[in-house]
């Protein structure tokens, strides 16, 4: 062999030694990288679920298994809030989630939930709790309305009894209870249906109406002794005497606390929006079936007030998806012809005005029917009649 040769063997093994190492080199850097590209992948995907899963909106809609209730769980679960559906009625509740996720909205679950069972609220709240680790909005539907029709002209002491322990007692200690879990949210939101039932125009005692206006000074204290002060006066017969509503009178003070509690907890609670709405007259079993909207109009003002942005307004009445007053200086609603729902036999055929002054259906009877001879509540004008 030639040293020229010699020389090119040397050059060639020599070549593909070190070829060899540059290759093993670059491999392990290669693998090094990749091994650091994917723990940093994998971190960043770790950020995106932590982040989706932050901006998850959990909503509790209590009453949700039917009308405006269930509507409102609709149009939440449209825009992708995770909604609890309850109901005290466990099939109702279930059948009414079953049809929700069929109709395509998988987001909405059930859990049973009696407002007037603190065994039943403290098994929600662990519920909501273990599954979800908190909550971004309270909308409370669930309503006592006392029969509101069939006892317009002589609501009896019991239903009256019944009605401000459910809207206002009852709504009370499910917020109190599910406060903790709202304060964990960025966003908390809590939504109280109301009426225009609740306007202080109703009440004829000045000093009352000052008091309850003046949200600064009140307090949940002085609200249930103007509840217990009520009920003392309806069970004396002295409702006139001392300047209370005259009619449904038991709801119109439910819901006359209930705004006021609302305003206290707008300013106890600066981190969060808390609100109530009137959803409007809607065609509703409550109502039954008369009114002037649709249950999925009437969601309209509580579903946008739960959607509130964080500089939205706190502490104030809306009035469908207006800000309306607490106390008007006329009467707090406009008289119109009123839609009928299902109902086979409208109340007013036996000469009803239904939910009081609302309607006269004397003056406005539904299109193609004869308006019926004067009955015992037609005789009230649209004037305060309390």
């Amino acid at each position: 062999m030639s040293s020229y040769q010699a020389a090119l063997v040397v050059f060639v093994v020599g070549y593909s030694f070190f070829f060899c190492i540059y290759l093993w080199f670059c491999f392990n850097i290669k693998q090094k990288e990749l091994r650091s590209f994917s723990r940093l992948t994998s971190y960043f995907t770790f950020v995106r679920n932590v982040s989706m899963d932050q901006e998850k909106r959990y909503a509790i809609v209590t009453g949700g298994n039917r009308g405006i209730g269930l509507e409102i769980c609709r149009q939440l679960a449209s825009v992708g809030v995770e909604v609890i559906l309850t109901s005290r009625d466990q099939s109702r509740g279930e059948e009414a989630v079953e049809k929700l996720n069929a109709s395509g909205l998988s987001n909405v679950v059930f859990h049973q939930l009696d407002i007037n069972d603190p065994t039943s609220i403290a098994c929600l709240v662990k519920f909501i709790q273990t599954c979800y680790g908190k909550l971004d909005m309270l909308v409370q539907v669930l309503d006592e309305n006392v029969h509101l029709v069939t006892n317009f002209i002589r609501e009896p002491y019991e239903l009256g009894e019944k009605c401000l322990k459910t809207n206002y007692y009852a709504t009370k200690t499910v917020t109190e209870s599910l406060m903790p879990l709202l304060q964990l949210s960025r966003s908390p939101r809590i939504v109280n249906l109301t009426s225009t039932y609740g306007d202080l125009y109703w009440f004829h005692n000045e000093k009352l109406k000052k008091e309850l206006e003046d949200i600064d000074n009140l307090t949940e204290e002085r609200i249930e002794e103007i509840i217990q002060g009520f009920l003392t006066d309806f069970k004396a017969g002295k409702l006139q005497e001392n300047g209370w509503p005259l009619t449904v009178s038991a709801y119109k003070v439910s819901k006359a606390a209930l705004n006021a509690y609302t305003r206290l907890m707008a300013r106890k609670y600066d981190n969060m929006l808390v609100n109530c709405v009137h959803p409007g007259y809607v065609i509703t079993d409550m109502t039954s079936q008369t009114g002037f909207l649709t249950a999925e109009e009437g969601a309209k003002g509580p579903v946008m007030t739960a959607l509130l942005s964080n500089n939205g307004p706190s502490g104030v009445y809306f009035d469908q998806t207006q800000i309306g007053s607490f106390s008007s200086k006329n009467l707090p609603y406009t008289i119109e012809t009123p839609r009928w729902g299902h109902c086979e036999t409208p109340p007013h055929a036996a000469g009803l005005d239904v939910l009081g002054s609302i309607l006269r259906p004397k003056d406005f009877p539904p299109p193609g029917e004869n308006p019926p001879p004067p009955g015992p509540l037609t005789q009230f004008d649209a004037k305060r009649q309390g």
